[in-house]
């Protein structure tokens, strides 16, 4: 085989998987704004919902993210109703492992 049939069979197989991959459209930015964050924190009264540690009752320096409940990746939005706190510790190493 020479290198251009060897294109054309990659390219040949891409398409096929692109073809059978669902395609996702989102109405909204991956990115949560300042913004948003900040309206998330405070709904949750800066407290992960997950176990409950919040840096305003502990010392030692808790970090709070804002995080997708339904991952972007598999087709959640960045909306009030998909977003919730959770310490540094309860959000590592989640990824996308949310089974839809």
């Amino acid at each position: 085989m020479d290198e251009e049939q060897i294109d054309n069979n990659l390219t040949e197989g891409n398409d096929t998987i692109k073809s059978t991959e669902k395609t996702i459209r989102h109405k909204t930015k991956r990115e949560i704004s300042d913004r948003l964050r900040f309206r998330i924190l405070m709904r949750d009264g800066f407290t992960c919902k997950k176990c409950g540690r919040s840096p305003m009752n502990e010392m030692g320096g808790i970090e709070l993210h804002v995080d997708h409940i339904l991952p972007w990746s598999k087709g959640g939005e960045t909306v009030q109703n998909n977003l919730e706190t959770k310490c540094k510790k309860c959000n590592l190493g989640k990824g996308n492992a949310f089974n839809a």
